[in-house]
């Protein structure tokens, strides 16, 4: 999916999109994911995102499986991003009750946050936890 221009593109709902390339924004464009009191959005990119411009998350949770995938502006609430393995970095995560989640701790080599909000919350999957015995592994 490539944003250009300014574009918008609003995600309900469970979405999977899988492409070699699969988010490409610019940074006049804005991506959104947003679930409703009930339920929550889920969007999961199978392949590279690369967002110059905003994303917007709300009661949603984005999904990155790709290595090298990068978000610029992150505005969220009640959301979580996830990482699989590989690197990734998100320039700002702001906003309130939000995670950042590893879901294959064994083989992340980098989630960097270089500005987030302060109740932001870094967390690793059951199964990708479990893998360790104790703390000192």
């Amino acid at each position: 999916m490539k944003l250009s221009e300014g574009g918008n593109a609003v995600f309900a709902g469970t979405t999977v999109l899988s492409a070699a390339q699969a988010i490409s924004a610019d940074s006049q464009s804005t991506l959104v994911i947003e679930g409703s009191d009930g339920a929550l959005a889920s969007l999961t990119a199978e392949g590279l995102v690369q967002n110059l411009g905003t994303t917007k998350l709300t009661r949603g949770m984005l999904m990155m499986t790709t290595s090298g995938s990068s978000l610029n502006q992150v505005m969220a609430s009640d959301s979580t991003i996830g990482v699989a393995a590989g690197t990734y970095s998100i320039a700002s995560f702001l906003g309130s009750n939000n995670t950042l989640l590893a879901t294959d701790l064994e083989h992340l080599a980098k989630a960097n946050v270089s500005a987030a909000s302060n109740d932001l919350t870094v967390a690793a999957s059951g199964g990708s936890n479990d893998q360790f015995s104790n703390a000192n592994e």
